[in-house]
């Protein structure tokens, strides 16, 4: 499955690790940022990882939901962002 975002043209769905100003993320789960390591659940780190790859451009719930696949529902997807917002807020990122 590919997920292309209809802003960028990215492949959201590269499993690649993701560094950017000294924040590391694999998709898989585990970030770190200053020396700590964070661990993220499955959706958030895709949905991070999916917002990093786009480069600051805005991305549609819809393609998120493209990159998380079938279990998830437009609801689950605000939910997610905004906890992983509290996770990244948690963790001093």
């Amino acid at each position: 499955m590919t997920s292309i975002c209809p802003y960028c043209g990215y492949n959201l769905v590269a499993d690649d690790v993701l560094e950017i100003d000294g924040f590391r993320l694999d998709p898989r789960g585990v970030a770190h940022w200053q020396g700590k390591q964070i661990e993220m659940h499955p959706w958030h780190a895709l949905i991070l990882h999916s917002l990093a790859k786009a480069g600051g451009r805005p991305l549609s719930d819809t393609v998120l939901l493209e990159r998380l696949g079938s279990e998830a529902t437009r609801h689950s997807v605000h939910v997610y962002v905004s906890r992983l917002k509290r996770e990244l807020t948690d963790a001093g990122v």
